[in-house]
């Protein structure tokens, strides 16, 4: 993998992936809010980091929990399978560019980001719980 994702005034990005585990190789978790972890990765996908989403498990407020997590992170793009309302606008409200609907491995999102291949959300991917059927907008 190559290549350096730069974002506003030529900086290097910061991109997080909600991720069920600490590679690379692990899937994109299918919610913010319940990533186990958020592997970050900082200008090229060689440079990562890794933290745990302590927000996971706490119920209702537990994306927006996550998101300030993430602020304080200073990430500039967000790669997840879904987001709730108030996470999504925590995190646009910070600049962040989010990419909901995603899903397989961290490694080929990487590629996809560097690319321009993923789609910019505007607001929430989902408007309630994740287990009521039809709430999910698009897969990428």
């Amino acid at each position: 993998m190559a290549g350096t994702v730069k974002g506003h005034e030529g900086r290097p990005c910061r991109i997080a992936f909600a991720s069920e585990g600490r590679t690379l190789e692990d899937r994109i978790s299918n919610s913010l809010a319940g990533a186990p972890y958020f592997v970050i990765a900082e200008g090229s996908p060689e440079n990562l980091s890794v933290i745990e989403n302590s927000a996971k498990g706490l119920g209702s407020g537990a994306g927006e929990e996550a998101a300030r997590i993430l602020l304080k992170q200073k990430i500039t793009i967000l790669v997840t399978g879904n987001i709730g309302p108030a996470a999504a606008r925590a995190l646009q409200d910070g600049n962040v560019v989010i990419h909901a609907g995603c899903s397989g491995k961290i490694n080929e999102a990487i590629e996809k980001c560097l690319s321009g291949k993923l789609i910019e959300t505007k607001g929430a991917s989902y408007s309630g719980c994740l287990e009521s059927p039809g709430t999910a907008k698009a897969r990428q």
